[in-house]
């Protein structure tokens, strides 16, 4: 949405004297959004200090344009400045305020999302993960996690309010560490009770993780399964897994009474309708209670969009302002527009958005 929000900020500053900072995925990996007009400064990578010495900068009438992770620009000029160590320790952070949610949207809130760890070990060509960890030169440690003890102290605090039923853990990937989880889920059990829904990987799903996971209080686990074409899967998503592997975690998730929601692609560079009809066969072997589907949206500077522009597949138009909404219609460029029509009407075979939000719910 990086061209709404800066046409909205363009719209603002006719009215109004503000600094206007954009950060998050979008202007870390396209920090020339700076050139754009109604963009005054643009936070690559963690926000929290950088964010912090921007605001006290600017209430004390301070220089903003040398802090390090802010592209700034004053009177025509772009300072363009370094990358700040990442956070190594999660825990000195402030806990997260979740009442500020609550007041700000204008409806009831059942579900209280929560991250317990920043990073992904693995190296996805969709996913930016690996773009993150070439930007810090490779060296930097991109996989962090909080302690046991700083979560559910979290957790406590938005137990408190009555309207949380439910809490969603965004994480990457939840159960990387089995130690983790299994001091985790002995006092999130203890302490807070709740139902809660979370993210595997199959190679990682253990019989006594799933276990651990089920005595706590879990109602749902997501998985990706992206593609059933062991080609597509292992050499254009390097996902580095096999489809025995998918099948057997589906098993212990199933076996266990839990829900499974799996995750896939369609459409990919490399691919095929034909590869895309075994995700959609596998997906009937493993019988997930939701299986989501997403046409292939390579975002710019991924390997997978490398890949996609090297075969012919995308436009070259201007990636900081490129929209990377999810879309029922392949953004891809294919030689056979009836296979590409083909291979969309696969995908509204699958489950669609509102049903999941139905079913959550």
């Amino acid at each position: 949405y990086a061209r709404t929000y800066v046409e909205l900020s363009r719209r603002l500053k006719r009215e109004f004297d503000f600094f206007s900072a954009f950060g998050g995925p979008h202007p870390t990996f396209f920090p020339e959004l700076i050139e754009q007009e109604g963009v005054d400064g643009v936070c690559r990578g963690e926000g929290e200090y950088a964010m912090l010495d921007l605001v006290t900068n600017l209430s004390e009438g301070k220089p903003v344009s040398h802090i390090d992770n802010w592209w700034i620009k004053e009177d025509g000029k772009i300072f363009k400045n370094p990358l700040r160590p990442l956070i190594h320790d999660l825990d000195e952070l402030p806990i997260a305020d979740h009442e500020i949610f609550r007041e700000a949207i204008p409806r009831s809130i059942w579900q209280a999302l929560v991250l317990t760890s920043r990073g992904c070990p693995y190296h996805c060509t969709y996913c930016y993960n690996h773009v993150f960890h070439r930007l810090y030169g490779g060296k930097a440690k991109t996989v962090r996690r909080r302690s046991v003890d700083n979560v559910i102290e979290e957790l406590r605090l938005i137990k408190q309010h009555d309207c949380y039923q439910f809490i969603r853990f965004l994480d990457d990937l939840f159960i990387l560490s089995a130690e983790w989880i299994e001091e985790f889920c002995e006092k999130y059990k203890a302490e807070i009770g709740m139902p809660f829904s979370c993210l595997v990987r199959a190679n990682l799903v253990s019989v006594d993780i799933v276990h651990n996971l089920k005595r706590a209080g879990c109602w749902r686990i997501m998985m990706g399964v992206e593609s059933g074409d062991d080609y597509v899967r292992n050499k254009i998503f390097k996902r580095a897994m096999s489809e025995k592997e998918i099948v057997r975690a589906a098993g212990i998730i199933k076996d266990a009474g839990l829900k499974l929601v799996t995750a896939n692609i369609l459409g990919s560079p490399g691919g095929s309708l034909s590869g895309d009809l075994k995700t959609l066969y596998l997906n009937m072997k493993i019988k997930p209670d939701y299986a989501g589907v997403s046409l292939l949206q390579p975002y710019p500077r991924t390997e997978i969009y490398e890949y996609a522009k090297k075969v012919g597949m995308v436009d070259c138009g201007e990636p900081n302002l490129r929209e990377t909404t999810v879309s029922r219609v392949s953004t891809l460029k294919y030689q056979d527009e009836r296979e590409k029509g083909s291979i969309e009407n696969l995908q509204k075979l699958f489950a669609q958005e509102n049903e999941q939000t139905e079913a959550e719910e």
